[in-house]
């Protein structure tokens, strides 16, 4: 799985993965459940249909209020997942964009 963070008039940046401490410009998966209730996920880093992750992301530049951010999420051989937010006014070190 490959992650990029992007911003608005730029280029995606690619996040390298976390395997071990998060620092400015990686990723890591923070948690792992099924869709399912009576489901569990599996231990490996591979997500498989019905399997929802947690990712953390630490891009290696700052946002600010107002920045348009877009996550992408690329696994082998499907077409990306992404999202895009824009920053609100009021921010967090530590905030759900939904």
């Amino acid at each position: 799985m490959t992650v990029a963070i992007g911003r608005q008039g730029r280029a995606p940046e690619l996040l390298i993965w976390a395997d071990g401490s998060l620092h400015e410009g990686t990723w890591t998966i923070a948690g792992k459940r099924h869709r399912t209730l009576s489901e569990e996920a599996d231990d490996d880093d591979l997500l498989e249909g019905g399997e929802l992750f947690d990712l953390v992301l630490v891009p290696a530049a700052a946002f600010f209020p107002g920045d348009m951010l877009s996550v992408s999420v690329y696994v082998s051989g499907r077409n990306a997942l992404s999202c895009s937010r824009t920053v609100p006014a009021g921010i967090t070190p530590v905030m759900n964009l939904g």
